[in-house]
């Protein structure tokens, strides 16, 4: 059995920092990240996301560089996450419940 490509599916990567300055461009107002009644919608999520990477950037942080967050689930969390995409840098979320050797375990393993 052949498992050749469709001519119609794209060979093309996007990634996940791309995926949200597409999303912001195309669907600006449209809901983002939804949390209870609280919700950002996508070029409120992409600004936040771009003034954290700048504030990051300036701190000296780059590709490669390890991006450590301890955190509950909120819209900071997923904000990380795409800092650390767009950045270049590894995301590593820990869970907020454990200790901080094991965070730091978490992080030099990582």
């Amino acid at each position: 059995m052949s498992f050749e490509a469709s001519p119609r599916i794209s060979t093309r990567v996007m990634t996940l920092a791309e995926l949200l300055v597409q999303a912001a461009a195309l669907y600006p107002d449209r809901p983002a990240i939804l949390r209870g009644d609280e919700q950002l919608n996508w070029a409120q999520l992409n600004a936040r996301v771009d003034a954290a990477c700048q504030s990051l950037k300036q701190l000296g942080i780059q590709s490669g560089d390890k991006i450590v967050v301890q955190s509950r689930n909120c819209f900071e969390l997923f904000e990380t996450m795409f800092v650390a995409f767009k950045l270049g840098a590894v995301w590593v979320p820990t869970n907020y419940r454990i200790t901080p050797d094991d965070v730091a375990h978490v992080a030099s393993a990582s």
